[in-house]
């Protein structure tokens, strides 16, 4: 009879001891699942953080490309400019060297003791 009480005494111990197993597993498949779920909304937030640098990139593409465009045309409307300044200094240029030629004819026409009579006003022009 005490081998008897022994195995019921061990029966009950081994029982207990797979309760508190089988407790402990449970707990465990828990915890597991609630990682899981915090890796997965980890995961979540590491896409979106992604789709947002993304995004960003995009937004600084596109803002380089805006940057260039408008460098381009400033650098076209300096060309323009130029041009047009180079253009204008020429015409300068052109027009100053034929007031110096008719300085010139004026001072030698003077020398001649040639007078040009040039109206100052159109009162007496023709007359």
């Amino acid at each position: 009879e005490g081998a008897e009480t022994f195995k019921r005494v061990a029966y009950q111990a081994v029982m207990n001891e797979r309760e508190v197993l089988m407790r402990q597993n449970d707990d465990l498949m828990g915890e597991i699942a609630r990682l899981n779920g915090v890796i997965h909304s980890r995961d979540a937030d590491v896409r979106q953080m992604a789709n947002a640098i993304a995004g960003l990139e995009e937004t600084v593409e596109t803002l380089r490309q805006c940057v260039g465009g408008a460098r381009m045309h400033a650098k076209s409307n300096a060309e323009a400019s130029q041009v047009v300044r180079a253009a204008a200094q020429k015409e300068y240029a052109t027009l100053r060297k034929e007031a110096e030629r008719l300085a010139r004819a004026a001072q030698d026409n003077d020398a001649k003791g040639v007078t040009l009579r040039l109206p100052s006003d159109g009162s007496d022009a023709g007359g």
